[in-house]
């Protein structure tokens, strides 16, 4: 097992290459899993730092106070011009809102009579609070169209405009929000093809030098022993980077650990690993120079995962790149991890299994390319 020995040394001169890719990794992965936990809470509505001033002091206006300090975080401020000019400064306030006299009489007959809103200059907070009270007004004008007390019509529109609606993100049928662990899979194409084309080709091409093929060849070591132990070697080399992958991510995601999902994850991960592998061995026998490594590993990993949906979501992808994605191992890859992720308990996992099938395919035509490439160079 000497050139197997050999190949692991030359391996182990590389594992900061390796770590400083896996830290780059899982630095991503656990930010942005975490903007996956905050994306499955409701939605929130911003609330606007509010003070009010009602010089009316009539069922409307202050029904429509009432409502405005409800829906926003309601500040008390001294009636003072260069104290407000000062909160609104110091941003304590963000929005001022002043109700003149004889509001609600106006509003009764019909007439309109624009509140003043005044706010922090090249903010949208005065349209927003415009639009709310625009929308108060507008329900309560209706009620009083149709001879409702002005009590009555202050309650009832109260009542309406109070109502919640619940909004959920949800990551099936086509949504964009996944889970916590999905993040930890989904950046694996340009992991995998960043750390294993940096560190795996140039050992390939190490043993394909001239001088070194020769001094095996000339050597008592058979020849079928030696692609024997550099192809296991490699193979290897590969699976354990998996393997040292998975390790983390499963003490990193408890909730997948020991599960269906996890083990679908884990499969999926591994099917792409043989992949690339494969393009490993291609870019072995088509590169010339080892300087020309990092360029080629940069670019096949950053333009693979921006086209295919590792970086940006594929449902922000526009038509003319996911049909030209489907050309591409990463798409499936991630067509199946979104699979997994919204996958439940007793569900099909026919298209996950033909996601990771299709990658395998890929493999399978990228070696035998890789493998023409081959025999051309030694004839």
């Amino acid at each position: 097992m000497r050139v197997f020995r050999c190949f692991f040394q030359i391996l182990k001169r590389k594992k900061g290459y390796i770590f400083m890719y896996m830290g780059i990794f899982f630095s991503i992965s656990l930010a942005m899993s975490m903007q996956g936990k905050e994306s499955e809470k409701n939605f929130e509505k911003e609330k606007i730092s509010l003070c009010l001033f009602d010089e009316d002091h009539s069922e409307i206006s202050e029904g429509l106070a009432a409502f405005l300090k409800s829906e926003n975080n309601w500040v008390e401020v001294a009636d003072d011009e260069e104290l407000i000019q000062e909160k609104l400064y110091q941003r304590n306030i963000t929005c001022v809102v002043r109700i003149p006299k004889g509001f609600g009489e106006k509003i009764v007959k019909g007439e309109e009579d624009h509140i003043r809103v005044k706010t922090i200059p090249g903010t949208m907070y005065g349209e927003i609070m415009e639009q709310s009270i625009h929308g108060f007004l507008s329900l309560l004008q209706g009620y009083l169209a149709a001879d409702v007390s002005e009590v009555q019509a202050v309650e009832k529109t109260t009542a309406a405009v109070g109502q919640k609606i619940e909004v959920e993100m949800t990551s099936q049928n086509g949504g964009t929000a996944h889970s916590s662990s999905y993040y930890l899979f989904a950046y694996v194409p340009y992991l995998f093809l960043a750390i294993c084309i940096g560190t795996l080709t140039p050992i390939l091409m190490v043993f394909r030098k001239k001088e070194i093929a020769e001094r095996m060849a000339c050597s008592s070591y058979p020849k079928f022993k030696v692609y024997r132990e550099i192809y296991l070697s490699f193979i290897l080399a590969g699976l354990v980077i998996a393997a040292i992958h998975l390790i983390l991510v499963f003490f990193l995601g408890k909730d997948i650990r020991f599960t269906v999902k996890g083990g679908l994850y884990a499969i999926n991960e591994i099917a792409f690993m043989f992949v690339t592998l494969s393009m490993v061995f291609l870019v072995s026998q088509m590169a010339k120079k080892m300087e020309s490594i990092s360029m080629i590993s940069n670019v096949l990993s950053l333009a693979m995962s921006f086209l295919c949906g590792v970086f940006v979501p594929l449902s922000f992808l526009g038509d003319g790149v996911k049909k030209a994605a489907h050309f591409l191992p990463a798409y499936w890859y991630i067509r199946a991890a979104e699979q997994i992720d919204s996958w439940k308990k007793g569900a099909e996992v026919g298209s996950i299994w033909m996601f990771c099938g299709i990658q395998m395919l890929f493999a399978i035509v990228i070696l035998t390319v890789a493998l023409v490439v081959k025999e051309k160079r030694r004839k």
